[in-house]
């Protein structure tokens, strides 16, 4: 696998909650069997808020502390976020900021309390999982694209590419100018399918799958490949310098092949020039 897709960052986990203020109270009302004989449980559940002009104003909060977060890093699809190692001073910064709207915010607050929670790991470059899992997020993206081209959809294919762009971030130089290839034909396409539409004439373009095609098999993990082992011989070793006999050196041997009829080679039945194997010469008697 190439090891070089990933540019060394960090691996970001952050967790924001808005907690008090408001409280549920959930009451079961019991199970209903339907005509089919499926059981449908059921229940009530009654939400209270003490001051609703606070609780309002927390998820506000809580919303830009989160994005201040969000802001100095590049969303890795499922892991969450990373952020190259070049802009760990402004996450650091942004992420003072963030606890900071929290703090200032719950010093006023009668109910309710914003946490900010972070946590901040290291990724090298030739982190073999963390190569893998960027490699599959690249493919799903591509894949992404690709099914939009395929539904003609120039939406979901410029939503694909967007994501795909800012996952690129974390990429290597050559990597990266894979995924802009890919990026590059897909929105190409998005655009002539939106103007094919308008005149009812949108077709599949084979050429672009091809494309996409080739940039997702770039980016697939190879690191599995192992290398064909030649088999050992069983068997006695000879050395170099040991000598060896063979049976033309044996007169008597000879003598007594030259005393045997020839036996003609059959060709197989319905066998081809190319196919027919050497004839099975039958085992013999030789009395020397």
């Amino acid at each position: 696998m190439d090891t070089a897709t990933l540019r060394p960052g960090l691996l970001v986990k952050a967790r924001t909650t808005v907690k008090g203020n408001v409280r549920y109270k959930v009451t079961e009302l019991g199970c209903v069997v339907n005509e089919d004989g499926e059981a449908i449980d059921q229940w009530e559940t009654e939400r209270t808020t003490r001051d609703p002009a606070e609780q309002k104003a927390a998820i506000k909060v809580r919303s830009a502390a989160r994005s201040r977060i969000q802001a100095a890093c590049v969303k890795a699809g499922e892991f969450g976020l990373m952020c190259p190692v070049e802009r760990e001073e402004k996450l650091r910064e942004a992420v003072a900021q963030a606890r900071k709207l929290a703090q200032d915010f719950n010093e006023s607050a009668r109910w309710t309390y914003i946490g900010v929670s972070v946590m901040i790991g290291r990724v090298s470059s030739d982190d073999v999982e963390a190569v893998r899992a960027i490699n599959e997020q690249v493919r799903d993206l591509v894949d992404a694209m690709t099914r939009g081209v395929q539904a003609l959809d120039p939406t979901a294919i410029r939503k694909a590419a967007n994501e795909a762009r800012t996952l690129s971030q974390m990429l290597e130089p050559g990597a990266q100018d894979r995924v802009k290839k890919a990026m590059q034909v897909a929105r190409a396409a998005a655009k002539e399918i939106k103007k094919a539409a308008a005149a009812g004439a949108a077709e599949v373009d084979a050429i672009v799958l091809q494309r996409l095609e080739e940039a997702r098999v770039s980016f697939l993990d190879v690191s599995d490949a192992q290398a064909i082992e030649a088999p050992e011989a069983d068997g006695r070793a000879v050395a170099v310098d040991e000598p060896v006999s063979y049976w033309r050196d044996q007169p008597e041997v000879n003598a007594a092949l030259a005393r045997m009829p020839a036996i003609p080679a059959e060709e197989p039945a319905g066998a081809s020039e190319d196919e027919v194997e050497a004839p099975v010469t039958p085992s013999r008697n030789i009395q020397l």
